[in-house]
């Protein structure tokens, strides 16, 4: 991470000034660039300055994407030389007005040139609690966030979208410590990660019917997130309607019974009633990573599709407030704030991208297929299978 190196400088720096919080620095008037700010991986509610790109020299949107200061600067400079070139042609068709103009612009662009040293170099800070420091309406709050949401979703009160934050696929690695209440489980195959499921009652787990068909059940496990429990299989239930053939596939929901319980975690409820498109959503899992690893990751998205058998997220690369779901979190619970609490409206099925979208990857967009648990089909399977759940 970009200024590692002076963390203990500026942290000392913090403490011996005022406690008030910094705003994050403007660029100029915003309309080149904005100043994001980025929660540090590694000092959870500590941020850094990132510089996006609002409209280039013409005016044509740019999309937010995130540029380093380099290229930020050369934009800028040819962008200074554009405008005093145009103010020239103005001035010589003696339109005052657009000379004006375009001087306004010319000086926006070089007064935005120590906005991006101030974002990029300077600015480190605790995190804003709020505010509009954003590249895009309607952010996300920190992945830290997503990560307190799914280690107890039945307390966790609604989120308040404010600003935006980075990704990594799966979104913000989850410690074992902070997650430890997580119904979100680690499925194992020969004591290896294969799926992820979710704890929704004594004894049981609701996965993806792909994460068990043709399976041996006596060779599936789940651990929890910190490791601290490993709990055998003893039974495995694919849903007798699910159909791999279809794409994305149908009644993709699965069940895992334990041969014994797991202590300290309370169970996530299923949803009864339908999600809405645009529904806040956070999820979770062990799957494929830009680190590649099996570690447990949060992350938020919004529903971009219902349908009665399947709900879908969506995600473009290069979005700063988006995940998306890869290898391995297959069986993942996708989580939607209903009736005053966090509930799991699908379990995860497929995804339209097999690399995930990750970086240097083709294509940039991935849309992740949820099975709809609250399907007439998937609920009656859920009700017939289990004893306490949706009941």
């Amino acid at each position: 991470m970009k200024k590692i190196s002076c963390f203990l400088i500026l942290s000392i720096l913090l403490l011996s000034t005022v406690s008030a919080q910094a705003a994050v620095p403007d660029i100029g008037d915003n309309s080149f660039f904005k100043c994001i700010e980025v929660e540090d991986d590694f000092e959870p509610g500590m941020c850094f300055g990132d510089i996006s790109w609002i409209t280039d020299k013409k005016g044509d949107d740019r999309g937010g994407q995130v540029v380093g200061l380099k290229n930020a600067r050369k934009i800028l400079s040819k962008a200074t030389k554009f405008f005093k070139k145009q103010k020239r042609k103005a001035n010589k068709q003696g339109d005052t007005e657009l000379v004006d103009t375009f001087e306004e612009k010319r000086l926006n662009a070089i007064a935005s040139k120590a906005g991006l040293k101030a974002c990029y170099k300077d600015f480190f800070e605790t995190c804003s609690a709020n505010g509009d420091n954003s590249n895009s309406s309607g952010d996300f709050p920190s992945l830290t966030e997503a990560c307190n949401l799914i280690s107890s979703p039945t307390t966790y009160g609604a989120i308040q979208r404010n600003r935006s934050v980075k990704f990594i696929v799966n979104g913000k690695v989850c410690s074992s410590t902070a997650a430890a209440t997580s119904p979100v489980m680690k499925i194992l195959l020969n004591g290896s990660q294969h799926c992820t499921g979710a704890y929704v009652g004594a004894n049981t787990i609701l996965t993806a019917s792909h994460c068990l068909d043709g399976i041996t059940c006596d060779d599936l496990s789940v651990e929890n997130s910190g490791g601290t429990q490993i709990i055998a299989a003893s039974e495995c239930l694919v849903h007798p309607l699910y159909n791999q053939g279809d794409e994305p596939q149908q009644n993709d929901v699965g069940i895992i019974k334990l041969a014994n319980d797991f202590d300290g975690i309370i169970p996530v409820k299923i949803a009864t009633s339908s999600a809405l498109v645009g529904a806040d959503s956070a999820f979770a899992g062990y799957g494929r990573s830009e680190s590649n690893d099996d570690e447990l990751r949060a992350t938020f998205n919004a529903v971009s599709d219902v349908s009665t058998e399947v709900i879908s997220t969506f995600y473009t690369r290069g979005d700063d407030n988006e995940g998306t779901t890869c290898n391995g979190d297959s069986g993942g619970p996708l989580f939607t704030f209903l009736d005053g609490e966090w509930k799991t409206h699908g379990t995860l099925s497929d995804g339209s991208a097999t690399n995930c979208a990750l970086t240097g990857t083709s294509p940039k967009t991935d849309k992740s297929n949820w099975a709809n648990l609250v399907a007439p089909t998937n609920q009656s399977f859920i009700k017939d299978n289990t004893s306490g759940v949706l009941d």
